[in-house]
């Protein structure tokens, strides 16, 4: 990554233009699909069989977590909308989108239509008929809430014009600094809340920004070198696919030679030698898809694109689908491969019908 820094950069493009890239939405598109196909696994497929092959597949395109978050900053580098106030407005709504979400997700289905599993509650450290459940999971921090505080992260990087060095030294520091301060926390709840979205080390914020927040930095730094060099696209790619590769070698090396660098505490709390490797890949995967893209069929595309550019209803819609045929459906239930396709369709074909209806109502509303 730090490769595609060492070339004296042109002049920069204007910033009220935002070149279209194909690639965001196919690698956006693509990350978007595989966490909901995950989601529909991890919920729907017995231990057992998580724990077997399918766990293993689980586990590999979970990671595209971490290349939507390197998009998120991307975007973010290349947006229209420059002004910090806008930006720091949009992070504070990702954030309430995050917080809505939860409470459709889980307050509705446990007491209104009283059909959310036990065995989830319990799955999540909860103990059924407890009290603290509702605002335990009311305040539950996932996807949505590191995107808001990315978001705000990012807007005061750009306000303070950072560039593409000083976004990369950012994540790398970040990346360094998760492992020491996973799990700190004071008594007080708020400020231990508030800590836990930051850097909490247990399942009551599922993504905290310490180490995720390196990824929308790297993402920050590819938009911010892209500008730099868009008269230039070739010799651009070049380097940061080249840059990928050698990110993505490096880490998987540190990884293997020193296995307390590669995972944290767990598979959201990656260590710094798997956040160089993921960030190599998605860098890598950057100048990939910049060729493939020319070659994959207009409907695939066009469906990339729309998954793109729906990303956080999508994703929302998705989750709610899910939960609110746990009662039902089971949860952690199915073992046959028949079962789970036919799972991942069903829970796709309803996240794309409440999206048709949503926008049917925005367009009817609006």
């Amino acid at each position: 990554m730090s490769a595609t820094l060492t070339l004296s950069a042109p002049a920069v493009a204007p910033l009220t233009t935002r070149p279209r890239l194909p690639e965001i939405d196919v690698i956006r598109g693509l990350s978007v699909g595989m966490m909901i196909v995950v989601h529909t696994l991890l919920y729907f497929a017995t231990a057992e069989t998580q724990r077997r092959g399918l766990g293993h597949v689980i586990l590999v395109l979970g990671k595209a977590t971490a290349t939507f978050v390197v998009c998120l900053g991307v975007s973010f580098s290349l947006s229209r909308r420059q002004a910090t106030g806008a930006a720091l407005r949009r992070g504070l709504r990702l954030l309430a989108y995050g917080y809505a979400l939860n409470f459709a997700k889980f307050i509705v289905p446990l007491y209104v239509f009283r059909t959310l599993p036990p065995a989830l509650l319990l799955d999540l450290g909860r103990r059924p008929g407890d009290p603290g459940n509702l605002p335990f999971l009311l305040l539950l921090g996932d996807i949505l809430h590191l995107a808001g505080l990315s978001t705000m992260a990012l807007a005061g990087l750009r306000h303070l014009r950072g560039g593409p060095l000083a976004a990369l030294g950012l994540a790398a520091l970040v990346a360094l600094a998760a492992p020491r301060l996973w799990g700190l926390r004071p008594a007080d709840p708020g400020t231990a809340y508030l800590c836990d979205l930051l850097w909490g080390s247990t399942y009551t914020v599922f993504f905290p920004l310490f180490p995720w927040l390196a990824y929308a930095l790297v993402g920050y730094a590819l938009g911010a070198a892209y500008r730099r060099w868009a008269i230039h696209p070739r010799i651009f790619y070049a380097w940061v696919g080249g840059g990928g590769l050698l990110a993505l070698g490096a880490g998987l090396l540190l990884g293997f030679a020193y296995p307390t660098t590669w995972q944290g505490a767990d598979f959201y709390r990656t260590g710094p030698a798997g956040v160089l490797a993921l960030s190599g890949l998605t860098s890598l995967l950057f100048a990939i898809f910049r060729v493939a893209a020319r070659y994959l069929p207009l409907w695939l595309l066009r469906g990339f694109t729309f998954l793109s550019r729906y990303v956080t209803s999508l994703y929302a819609l998705s989750w709610v689908a899910i939960y609110w045929n746990l009662g039902w459906l089971g949860f952690l239930r199915y073992a046959q491969g028949w079962q789970l396709a036919l799972l991942v369709a069903y829970i796709f074909s309803l996240t794309l019908l409440a999206h048709w209806i949503y926008r049917r109502l925005v367009v009817w509303l609006g």
